[in-house]
């Protein structure tokens, strides 16, 4: 095998100065140049540029915008304009986001100029026709008497209203349901479709008391027992146990 001396007596050129230096003390650069070491320059970064990766685009914990929504708020005073001879009502919600054909109802509407609290805090509510980002106009039903600002301070909310955490009380035997929900300002006779209704446990499968039966569409006739509740018939059979279902995002809303 072949071997070479150290170089310990030696001297070399180097290749960057022509100077004689001690060959121990000589090294090759990154090019091949035999230099000594006060002459080493390292070879620049710039050269050997980093391959970028790739650019990640999704977040681990993204936050998407959505489209929220609607729900209750509390408008500005008289936030309500009436025309003198017309039904059409002028809505001020300053960024309100709705959409033309939304169905809203109002709560604790004062109303004037012809028109009545019964009238305009209807649980039946109005479809809205958007005018710009901050007023809508619905049709009050009757003409206005005269022209003004009305309304005191009511609030504006979806006609399909939030019921509280399992709202409906089932009775075993009984295809009545009672349902709460505070203050509903219903009538005997209106109809209310619920959506979001949870079921379990509370009727037997063959009886038809299932989620698809409570959600239909075309929604019950109510009979009101108080302030507070009314009930209607399921007809379709009867409950399995007296409880209460509904989960928490049960809505009624008057059609």
């Amino acid at each position: 095998m072949t071997t070479f001396a150290t170089g310990k007596k030696s001297y070399a050129i180097s290749d960057r100065s022509g100077q004689r230096f001690p060959y121990d003390e000589m090294v090759t650069e990154w090019n091949g140049s035999f230099v000594h070491t006060s002459e080493y320059e390292p070879k620049q970064p710039q050269l050997e540029p980093k391959v970028p990766g790739n650019d990640p685009q999704g977040l681990l914990n993204a936050r998407p915008d959505r489209t929220e929504p609607l729900s209750v708020v509390l408008l500005a005073f008289n936030p309500l304009l009436s025309t003198s001879g017309s039904s059409t009502i002028l809505i001020n919600e300053p960024g309100h986001e709705k959409t033309t054909g939304n169905k809203i109802i109002f709560n604790n509407v004062n109303a004037v100029n012809g028109f009545t609290n019964a009238m305009l805090n209807t649980t039946l509510g109005f479809s809205l026709t958007v005018v710009n980002t901050n007023q809508y106009t619905i049709n009050g039903q009757a003409s206005a008497s005269a022209s003004g600002n009305f309304g005191g301070q009511p609030s504006v909310g979806p006609s399909a209203v939030a019921l509280p955490n399992n709202a409906l009380l089932v009775t075993a035997g009984s295809s009545t349901i009672q349902v709460n929900q505070p203050s509903h300002g219903k009538s005997t006779a209106d109809i209310v479709k619920f959506e979001n209704v949870t079921v379990v446990n509370a009727f037997l499968t063959s009886s038809g008391f299932q989620q698809s039966v409570l959600t239909t569409s075309s929604g019950y006739s109510i009979t009101v027992v108080n302030l507070d509740n009314y009930r209607f018939n399921a007809s379709s059979g009867t409950g399995s146990l007296t409880t209460t279902i509904g989960g928490g995002a049960a809505t009624a809303e008057t059609i």
